[in-house]
């Protein structure tokens, strides 16, 4: 049989990179916690790829665009490997950012709201989910406080 001269043949690393289907994370062959490495320079210049593009998408807040971006930087830096590396990243996520999860509970709900949609996804489970959360809390130099009630929930004790 003829070979097709349009189809080119690629090896592994001519491939680009893939993404988990249900996590979205890119998946690589080595993970790594170490955001101090030799790669620096090449991640800097896709981070700014990344917010770049992410920028492009009208429907989303700032806010929105702020925390994805954070993510990105952290999950490129992490290298997953496979879904069960996925906990691991999410406490890194948290262990980078543990500053801006204390003070902006914006970003942090969007923490808990990724943690949500990776658990939907089936990619992580529920002890995974309380782990990372924990490790989060842990990570946060001061705790985070529950709201507090107002005056009248207070004299009455009812919940509004």
């Amino acid at each position: 049989p003829k070979e097709n001269p349009r189809r080119e043949t690629k090896t592994p690393g001519e491939v680009g990179p893939f993404y988990n289907c249900r996590s979205f994370v890119e998946m690589n062959e080595m993970p790594r916690d170490n955001p101090e490495d030799d790669d620096e320079v090449e991640d800097a210049r896709q981070d700014e790829t990344d917010l770049q593009m992410l920028h492009e998408f009208v429907d989303f807040s700032l806010e929105e665009i702020d925390f994805m971006a954070s993510w990105n930087v952290v999950a490129r830096r992490f290298r997953v490997m496979t879904n069960d590396d996925v906990p691991l990243l999410c406490k890194s996520f948290a262990k980078t950012y543990a500053e801006k999860l204390l003070k902006d509970s914006e970003f942090y709900d969007k923490f808990v709201y990724t943690l949500t949609n990776l658990f939907d996804s089936g990619v992580v489970n529920r002890v995974d989910v309380v782990d990372v959360l924990r490790f989060a809390e842990r990570a946060l130099p001061v705790r985070r406080r529950p709201p507090k009630s107002s005056p009248s929930t207070r004299a009455t004790g009812d919940v509004l």
